[in-house]
């Protein structure tokens, strides 16, 4: 049987038939890394396959969420509060630049602080910088 992860977020509610369940999704990445051991020109770091398993819980956790600007083909209407706007299921996040950032964020810079808690930080500064 083949399956394939999700190159979206479902939104909250769907059942399309093509949204994966929670253990197919963990199949999938686990077969993912099993690929990976034999094809050595694949790409995908247990860091990444970590971020699919435990995707943000919303936009506001997401950092690809919220270091990214959408706008629709007319370039004047944003996209919000992600890429796939309206109310999307972070749980089923299949969004490959989410699950990248998540890894780099779980980086600990000198082993000792994640890279999510300076970005945390960073973006906090430039707000209140910003006056937000």
């Amino acid at each position: 049987k083949q399956i394939w992860m999700s190159i979206f977020t479902p939104q909250i509610g769907a059942n399309d038939e093509e949204i994966l369940s929670p253990e197919l999704r963990n199949a999938l990445i686990d077969e993912l890394l099993v690929l990976k051991k034999r094809f050595p020109k694949f790409i995908f770091p247990h860091s990444v396959a970590e971020g699919y398993r435990n995707p943000p819980a919303s936009p506001d956790e997401c950092i690809f969420s919220q270091t990214t600007l959408n706008l629709t083909a007319d370039l004047k209407t944003r996209i919000a509060p992600c890429q796939f706007g309206g109310t999307p299921d972070c749980s089923q996040c299949g969004c490959m630049a989410s699950a990248g950032l998540a890894a780099v964020g779980s980086y600990k810079l000198f082993n000792i602080v994640p890279l999510r808690k300076v970005y945390d930080v960073s973006s906090k500064v430039g707000a209140a910088v910003a006056g937000r």
